[in-house]
């Protein structure tokens, strides 16, 4: 093989387990998402919780809308 080859199949492998590996934290990230929500959410129902609750609701789904394009979108 030559040393352009060997370097382009680096490149690849690199690309694919990165991919692999950011794609695996933002999952575990989003179940973690969804389940804080589903906590919050029943925390709603009750009246002394729910000030606390509706933040928590907009602080969390802001963080993840803030992150999810540096973890899914295109590398430039």
């Amino acid at each position: 093989m030559s040393t352009t080859t060997q370097l382009h199949l680096i490149e690849d492998v690199n690309l694919i387990s990165e991919t692999a590996i950011n794609g695996l934290l933002y999952g575990i990230a989003l179940s973690l998402f969804f389940l804080s929500v589903k906590s919050l959410y029943l925390q709603l129902k009750d009246p002394h919780l729910q000030r606390q609750a509706i933040f928590m609701l907009g602080y969390t789904s802001v963080v993840i809308i803030c992150v999810e394009p540096e973890t899914v979108g295109p590398r430039v």
